[in-house]
């Protein structure tokens, strides 16, 4: 840490901001708290300097194909996926549109076809809170973070994840087995474009050769019944 300073530093900043793990939109404000300009510019997706960031996230989605693949948001709407994850989650949903957070904390069909549910919720809650600390101005994500509150209060997944808790991996109930996966989060480096800065791909991997053989199954159309809940 510096000393002997009226004011941190810009470069002090910006490496708190980092271990904090806090968006670039909110190190901007850090920044120009500490007397520095934001250095972290917001885009839009259909800006022609993203573009290759685009047809990136694109590639890999399609690429990981037969796996469930989907871009995300910093409040978790989805917005690109793959086949299988379309077979998965998008079934009949005319428009596509889907958040991952109402559907674990909205969706009924949700708590029935996740065979542990509880603690898929609880996981969830726990990164919604960090993200929430993180960024304490975004009323967004502090609307999701109240609504995991009020679906899960009451509920066993209301207790405190614990450590093993924070990897999500949830178990599907598909007919009379059980899908068991694990789910992985990539994301670009940090850059001074926000948007692609709060970018994430998450897919959804096999924990078991059963699980395996099921999303081969689900691709090749050998699977009668799909999870999709609607």
């Amino acid at each position: 840490m510096e000393t002997g300073r009226s004011r941190p530093g810009e470069t002090m900043v910006l490496r708190l901001a980092e271990a904090l793990e806090i968006p670039g939109t909110d190190r901007n404000d850090l920044l120009e708290a500490a007397g520095y300009p934001g250095i972290f510019i917001e885009r839009k997706l259909d800006k022609e300097a993203i573009v290759p960031f685009q047809k990136a996230i694109q590639y890999t989605v399609t690429a990981l194909q037969p796996f469930p693949s989907f871009a995300i948001n910093r409040w978790y709407d989805i917005l690109e996926m793959n086949e299988a994850a379309d077979a998965m989650f998008g079934g009949d949903r005319p428009d596509k549109k889907m958040n991952i957070v109402s559907c674990i904390f909205e969706d009924p069909d949700m708590q029935d076809r996740m065979e542990n549910w509880s603690t898929v919720a609880r996981a969830m809650a726990c990164r919604l809170r960090h993200e929430v600390s993180s960024s304490p101005r975004d009323q967004r994500l502090q609307d999701l973070l109240a609504l995991a509150h009020r679906t899960i209060e009451g509920t066993s997944a209301s207790e405190c994840a614990r450590r093993d808790d924070q990897v999500i991996c949830p178990t599907f109930r598909v007919g009379d087995r059980l899908v068991r996966t694990i789910s992985m989060v990539a994301r670009f480096g940090l850059t001074r474009g926000v948007m692609m800065d709060e970018l994430r791909v998450e897919t959804i991997f096999p924990r078991d050769t059963e699980a395996e053989n099921f999303f081969h199954a689900l691709a090749d159309g050998k699977t009668p019944q799909r999870p999709c809940w609607q």
